[in-house]
């Protein structure tokens, strides 16, 4: 979203302003271990939580979660 804001006291020299608002800061990435990346699997092997609940558990995204199950190799 931005708003404009234009100053025009003097006809001849009307000056406008763009002013952007500011975005709030992303997330920092988390890097995960190969440790914890193994330790997830495991948790998820056991099936005693649900995907949602290992992805609390640990602070990642669903989306990561859903990831790193996908790239398991």
């Amino acid at each position: 979203m931005s708003l404009l804001i234009t100053d025009c006291r003097q006809p001849h020299r009307c000056s406008s302003l763009l002013l952007f608002e500011m975005s709030t800061p992303s997330k920092k990435r988390k890097v995960l271990t190969i440790d914890v990346k193994l330790q997830i699997l495991a948790d998820v092997d056991k099936k005693a939580m649900t995907k949602k609940e290992i992805a609390a558990k640990y602070d990642i995204p669903h989306n990561s979660l859903s990831t790193l199950l996908k790239n398991r190799d």
